[in-house]
């Protein structure tokens, strides 16, 4: 898993990990919102779920870019969260 903390909106933004299984890495795709008080898992279509991936937030447009991973391959995706949804970043 990793997480970013969105300026713009005052929250830290979780997305994917694995979660602890004995004998079964399984990744995972879900987006969680902590508010200083309470997480709340955001119900929102998104990443495929991975591990190893990188976030971090961008200050000039508001917004946190996860970037690649890993499933069961390397991913070269990147994905922009605004507040309320995922949307992927086609290569330039």
């Amino acid at each position: 898993m990793r997480m970013a903390f969105d300026a713009a909106r005052n929250q830290m933004v979780m997305f994917g990990g694995s979660p602890a299984r004995s004998g079964d890495l399984a990744w995972l795709g879900e987006t969680w919102l902590w508010d200083g008080q309470v997480w709340t898992q955001a119900a929102v279509e998104g990443p495929s779920p991975r591990g190893l991936h990188d976030m971090a937030y961008d200050p000039r447009r508001e917004r946190v870019v996860l970037f690649g991973g890993y499933d069961d391959e390397n991913l070269g995706d990147t994905w922009e969260w605004d507040g309320e949804r995922w949307t992927q970043v086609e290569p330039q």
